[in-house]
């Protein structure tokens, strides 16, 4: 049995085959216990969470650790000019880039913190940065606004409008190296004490009329 745990993977499967057949659930492999996120802090917090490929593996939707300290970088040298805003870097630690090998690469400044609980800081970020992973759906389902971005171009994890062309609010932005120092203000400005809405998530997250863990588990059982 194939499942859709998202609007966004039933188009990808109706993308790739018209004639698979599967079912519409609430995420099961991720998100299935919902985070009561806190949101009474004074600064916009940002948390970037993202795994980048050791030895560069799958490189056309996952980015290479110089990518990912690249993109860590110019995030962090836009950020550091915003006020009463902070990030956190959600990280793994790996043998290409432990966390001592992170710290020394990153440019020095109080406006970031590296973490390594990346549930426990959901819980408090108003905006996530993320390149290619399944916190950007995580995120979606709390009504976290996203942000794609990374140190390329040359992958969207999701497709959006462009806030250039639709100045409404969007719950997906498209950020690159020439943007994020006039968009990213942008995106705080709308969200600051704002979160996602029901409806500026529909096409993106189900509703709460699609069934969840319990009732696949219970139609797998009988």
């Amino acid at each position: 049995l194939d499942i859709a745990q998202s609007p966004i993977a039933e188009k990808a499967m109706k993308f790739f085959s018209r004639e698979m057949k599967y079912e519409n659930y609430q995420p099961i492999m991720w998100g299935h216990k919902k985070i009561q996120k806190s949101n009474n802090q004074k600064d916009f917090t940002i948390l970037s969470a993202g795994t980048f490929k050791q030895l560069c593996c799958r490189p056309r939707i996952y980015e290479s650790s110089n990518e990912f300290i690249f993109g860590l970088i110019n995030l962090i040298n836009c950020i550091d000019k915003i006020k009463n805003c902070k990030l956190i870097i959600s990280v793994r630690n790996n043998h290409e880039c432990e966390l001592s090998s992170l710290k020394s690469l990153l440019p020095k400044s109080n406006c970031y913190e590296i973490k390594t609980d990346f549930y426990q800081e959901l819980k408090k970020a108003d905006l996530l940065v993320s390149y290619s992973s399944t916190t950007i759906e995580e995120a979606l389902n709390l009504k976290i606004p996203v942000a794609l971005f990374g140190g390329t171009n040359k992958y969207r994890h999701i497709h959006s409008s462009d806030i250039h062309t639709k100045m409404k609010r969007q719950p997906i932005y498209y950020l690159d190296n020439k943007n994020i120092s006039k968009l990213l203000p942008t995106i705080i400005k709308k969200f600051r004490g704002n979160p996602l809405k029901d409806r500026e998530l529909r096409g993106l997250v189900w509703q709460d009329s699609v069934p969840g863990l319990k009732t696949l588990l219970a139609k797998i059982i009988s």
